[in-house]
């Protein structure tokens, strides 16, 4: 979902309304914050922030302090990176993003639930021929193996920091959190991907961007999943690492379908179950 906002001109709104499709879950504005309850992403950097962000998720969860972690991370830079590889994979763009051009704005339920966000004064990378190659902020850049290098670094950038403190104070290790975020990239790619028609080719490009990364903690070999349903063939990923939800009090007990922890039998077993509730148009 996009809001609309004062930056409608900028070569980055028509992608980010087109990336509506298949990113509904992650609804994010251009230009400024409109409005109360917007939290500049640099706030949440401080160590105060975070322990009241993790108490807020642990509150609503009920899973402990490990839990609060990876579903924190996930809520507030998932979105972020997520986004970023789905404009890479559909549009051929890079937003560039500094911490304080992000703000986020949590649901009254809290910072469990997934945020609304907003990105202002965006910088862009794009392919040689974009329409928007000759604007203000634009930067070309000479191919597709270049945007997802930036990608990655630029993930990093962005949230180590972050990383830092909620693993310090959450007790979760760093590794789990990256991971991930690296899932969060792969699913950008994957959801563009499908909602494009183009399945086979964001699987590609997600194993090229994540299995060759730069930054260590994000490399990833993403475990691919196909599941055979009413003559079609789903792709779906596992997830790198446990989200932990299973401890939550919503999962009593009941690791997610994707979870490594569950046999790869037993995900397509409940994966295809989960595609038959859909009907024959999956």
């Amino acid at each position: 979902m996009v809001f609309a906002s004062s930056a409608v001109e900028h070569p980055l709104a028509g992608t980010l309304a087109r990336l509506a499709g298949p990113l509904p879950q992650w609804p994010v504005r251009l230009g400024p914050p409109d409005g109360p309850g917007w939290r500049p992403y640099p706030e949440l950097l401080a160590e105060g922030a975070v322990e009241s962000l993790l108490a807020e998720v642990d509150a609503a969860l009920r899973g402990g302090p490990a839990l609060a972690s990876q579903t924190l991370v996930g809520r507030v830079a998932g979105p972020v990176v997520g986004i970023l590889a789905a404009a890479l994979f559909a549009e051929r763009r890079l937003p560039v993003l500094e911490p304080e051009q992000i703000a986020f704005r949590f649901s009254p339920a809290g910072p469990a639930a997934p945020p609304a966000m907003a990105l202002d004064d965006v910088r862009m990378l794009v392919l040689p021929g974009d329409p928007a190659a000759d604007h203000p902020g634009v930067t070309v850049t000479p191919g597709v193996d270049h945007l997802q290098g930036a990608l990655i670094t630029q993930a990093h950038r962005l949230f180590a920091p972050f990383v830092e403190v909620v693993s310090r104070i959450g007790r979760r290790g760093r590794r789990a959190l990256w991971q991930g975020l690296a899932d969060r990239i792969a699913i950008g790619f994957l959801q563009a991907g499908k909602h494009a028609g183009v399945v086979d080719q964001a699987r590609a490009e997600a194993d090229a961007t994540l299995a060759g990364a730069t930054v260590r903690s994000l490399r990833l070999t993403i475990d691919w999943l196909e599941v055979e349903h009413a003559g079609r063939t789903e792709l779906f990923k596992r997830k790198s690492v446990c989200c932990l939800n299973y401890r939550s009090v919503a999962h009593l007990d009941e690791y997610c379908a994707t979870c490594p922890l569950v046999p790869r039998e037993r995900s397509a077993e409940r994966l295809h179950a989960l595609l038959a509730t859909r009907g024959p148009a999956g």
